[in-house]
């Protein structure tokens, strides 16, 4: 989970690394600010294995921190920042962190929540105190930072453990919430890389992060997209005419969205819409929702002309809706609630019991019904994406090459 030593990725690198608002850090900046948070963690207890709960909005600092728990082989506990004290509180208790990272926002609903837990959550580093927050057990983020150093952490001070994930928590409809672990050593990387080569993913990617990085498919996403070297650029909250303001000002050229958000671009004014330049996008993944097919219709036709015809998955899975003009050459993949294997085939990259149209010639199209190749070891979405893709995605992205 650590970057990959791409040109872009290097420590020493000016290529822009991540973006929010009018900060910008290169890849040599934010290599330095993770290895001092990872050292910071480390002389507050964390070791590898040890628990680190972050209740932060989408902002550079969240990058850091599961940049730099991975570092340690860490585990990040997600807590929604829109919880209440009681439900930190039960967090807190069930997980019990080493150490907690949140925003200065939330500081008061945590103090309230750990008095609920009997202390527990460990020392805290705040962000955004603006210098001001350095008393009994928290520690100004930016003071915390300047007392570590910028260099990897001792291996004999990040050894034991899982090798470090993420813990998720459930909404708790049936229930109180479960924490629903997840291991780096477990994750199905090889399932991961195929679908970076079929969509396309390069190191000359810009992702835009919509989505609250404490869910589970944004993080997964800005993984990717570290480990590629890409350009990660930050969402505080998602509004449709600012997502598009940014995706002609940043020059986008990739992102998730769960389909209330197309929906919501997508029923702009015409005038709205025409006023941004969104030809840099490449590809947009949606998912966590059912995409109804008038939906994802209307999407194509404001951001590309859409080819003959699409392929949608009724269930689980991943989907490519494909219009006719990109960058790159991915093209409708589709896969069932258990193909795994599926993914490692170039025959595969269609696969779903849904025709889909492929244009032999600019003259002729012929449709096939391709065939799904099933693993037996392979049994949800969550095992065949490592346990991070979500059920019904769709990825929709201009193609200049035809299948």
């Amino acid at each position: 989970m650590t970057n990959a030593p791409t040109a872009n990725s290097t420590p020493t690198s000016t290529f822009m690394a991540v973006a929010h608002g009018v900060r910008r850090l290169s890849w040599g900046e934010l290599d330095a600010t993770i290895n001092r948070l990872a050292g910071a963690l480390v002389a507050r207890g964390v070791k590898g294995g040890g628990r680190v709960a972050l209740m932060l909005p989408n902002g550079i600092e969240y990058l850091i921190a599961q940049q730099a728990l991975a570092r340690i082989g860490g585990t990040a506990v997600q807590i929604g920042y829109r919880s209440k004290p009681a439900e930190i509180a039960y967090i807190l208790e069930n997980a019990e962190p080493k150490a907690t990272l949140l925003h200065a926002s939330f500081l008061e609903s945590m103090r309230e929540a750990r008095g609920l837990a009997g202390g527990k959550g460990g020392p805290m580093v705040v962000v955004g105190g603006d210098g001001k927050v350095s008393e009994g057990d928290a520690t100004d983020w930016d003071r915390a930072l300047a007392a570590s150093s910028p260099e990897v952490p001792a291996r004999e001070e990040t050894r034991g453990g899982d090798g470090g994930g993420v813990i998720v928590y459930t909404s708790g409809t049936t229930g109180k919430p479960k924490g629903a672990n997840r291991s780096w050593k477990k994750t199905g990387f090889e399932s991961v890389a195929d679908m970076i080569l079929q969509v396309g993913m390069t190191a000359d990617d810009r992702h835009l992060v919509v989505c609250p990085l404490y869910h589970s498919a944004a993080p997964a996403f800005v993984a990717i997209m570290a480990a590629l070297g890409a350009t990660i650029v930050l969402m505080n909250h998602f509004e449709p005419e600012g997502a598009l303001d940014i995706i002609q000002r940043e020059r986008i050229t990739c992102t998730l969205m769960v389909p209330t958000m197309l929906i919501r671009i997508t029923n702009l004014p015409k005038a709205t819409l025409a006023k941004y330049d969104t030809s840099s996008l490449r590809w947009v993944m949606s998912g966590a929702a059912p995409l109804s097919t008038d939906a994802a219709r209307r999407f194509m036709e404001q951001f590309g002309p859409p080819r003959p015809a699409w392929s949608r998955s009724r269930g689980q899975g991943i989907t490519c809706l494909v219009p006719a003009r990109s960058a790159s050459g991915c093209a409708a993949t589709t896969s069932g609630s258990s193909t795994s294997k599926a993914t490692r085939s170039s025959k595969a990259r269609s696969a779903s019991s849904t025709p889909v149209t492929r244009r032999s010639s600019p003259a002729t199209t012929r449709t096939t019904t391709p065939r799904v190749r099933r693993s037996a070891r392979a049994s949800s979405p969550s095992e065949i994406w490592g346990a991070w893709m979500p059920t019904g995605t769709t990825t929709w992205s201009r193609a200049s090459t035809t299948w």
